[in-house]
């Protein structure tokens, strides 16, 4: 049975979580969220430990799965992708290099026309590479704005705001207030950016997730419980 056990790099993909009202481990999978470990408060880490490794084969069959379901999901000539502000065409253009060019409007990336694009992990990557850089000028003029403006209203201070590239989680909120928040928001409906910053400034007022801190965040934004299933269809770390 040893080789069936999980490997520390495959726990790392599974997410952790902890709920009020479990009553039992549960471990589920889903394209957007991944792998997603939720827990009572009572269970030790060890008791999680412990249930992975029982449920070792299912796991590593969704870990397979997921990646596959990644792979597929390539850039192709008609793939419509929306940043906040822009529009990504692909162009296929008479060029060896694939090259970038990036307006007010529209994100245009030029790409050999020789190849296939969909299965050209360089043009893949790079096509990437372009929205992430478009995705952090977007952040950067729209959600310290934002942030300010719900910090205002609800007279919730914070301590300091970072714009992140990060993959697993939209946004967060240390002990010390301080307030990160994902680029990648920048993919996201108005309606669910505006959710994830007053999600992290409840956070300054309570740090957890009880009945307390959703009452809060109700009273900060109407329908926060709906706006929350929502962020299920999304992940930051998946593109299109």
């Amino acid at each position: 049975m040893a080789e069936l056990s999980l490997s520390q790099e495959e726990i790392a993909l599974i997410e952790f979580k902890t709920h009020h009202q479990a009553k039992r481990l549960k471990i589920s999978a889903s394209s957007t969220r991944g792998l997603v470990l939720t827990a009572p408060k009572w269970a030790s880490l060890e008791c999680c430990t412990d249930f992975l490794q029982d449920n070792a084969r299912w796991i590593r069959k969704q870990i397979q799965a997921l990646e596959l379901k990644r792979k597929e999901k390539s850039f192709t000539r008609d793939t419509e992708y929306k940043t906040f502000y822009r529009e990504l065409k692909l162009i296929p253009s008479a060029i060896k290099e694939s090259r970038s060019l990036i307006t007010d409007t529209k994100i245009k990336f030029y790409y050999d026309q020789n190849i296939q694009l969909e299965s050209c992990s360089k043009s893949q990557k790079a096509i990437k590479e372009t929205i992430i850089e478009v995705l952090r000028t977007e952040a950067k003029d729209y959600l310290p704005q934002r942030l300010d403006y719900f910090s205002c209203l609800n007279q919730i201070n914070y301590k300091s705001l970072r714009l992140k590239d990060m993959k697993s989680q939209w946004g967060s909120c240390s002990r010390d207030n301080n307030i990160n928040l994902s680029i990648h928001l920048m993919r996201l409906p108005t309606e669910l950016i505006d959710y994830v910053i007053c999600h992290e400034l409840t956070h300054i007022l309570e740090k957890n997730h009880s009945k307390i801190f959703w009452d809060k965040l109700e009273n900060i934004l109407s329908g926060a419980k709906n706006l929350d299933v929502k962020m299920k269809n999304y992940h930051p770390e998946i593109f299109i």
